[in-house]
């Protein structure tokens, strides 16, 4: 057998989401097998309170709950912007392409074995952290543009379009005035120096 821990890089810290406290225990020991340190949580909303900002999350695959699918976007919207494995019993090859599709970078047939961890987190570990960057300006583009007012969001959403004040202002029902005030405070809260910035930070907080 090959020794797991020959293929250790970097230690890491691996967050485990899972509710069978069994599962959750051998993740732990394997993690620890090949040289990472391991923090657990029972459930999303768990994570969610404690909220990890380095390392990766490995999900256990729950249909109840959404499926990676859904508990990757519970993650968002809770700010969480680390790279997700998908960790399951897999029955299905279908599953392994739900999951990537997802946003997952890989997925992990359980019971998970120490060297068929290691390999999966020296094979990922460049694109986790550049999915880590990604998700991270995407979170915290998301954060800017949610201190908007509705109206805010809006002059945001036509100046994207290309509207001029003149043409929001019509759009909006509103004078060109109001638009103008709307405008320079949309600008102050998500810090943006001009129209482009301000249109880019948008397509930041969409963009998968």
């Amino acid at each position: 057998m090959t020794d797991a821990t020959s293929n250790r890089f970097d230690r890491l810290t691996l967050h485990y989401v899972g509710d069978d406290s069994q599962e959750r225990a051998h993740f732990a020991q394997t993690a620890l097998l090949v040289g990472h340190h391991c923090e657990l949580y029972d459930s999303i909303d768990e994570i969610a309170v404690h909220k990890p900002y380095r390392g990766i999350i490995f999900l256990r695959d729950e249909p109840k709950h959404g499926g990676i699918q859904g508990l990757i976007k519970h993650l968002e919207r809770e700010a969480i912007w680390l790279p997700v494995i998908a960790v399951g019993k897999m029955t299905d090859p279908q599953e392994i392409v739900s999951a990537v599709k997802a946003g997952a970078l890989d997925f992990i047939i359980l019971p998970v074995e120490a060297d068929r961890l290691a390999r999966c987190l020296t094979h990922n570990a460049v694109e986790a952290e550049r999915i880590a960057t990604i998700r991270r300006i995407k979170v915290h583009a998301k954060e800017k543009l949610d201190r908007l007012t509705p109206r805010e969001a809006q002059v945001l959403e036509l100046l994207s379009d290309g509207c001029s004040n003149k043409l929001m202002a019509r759009e909006m029902g509103i004078s060109p005035r109001t638009v103008e005030i709307h405008r320079a405070n949309m600008m102050t809260k998500i810090g943006a120096a001009n129209s482009a910035s301000a249109m880019r930070l948008k397509l930041e907080a969409y963009e998968r």
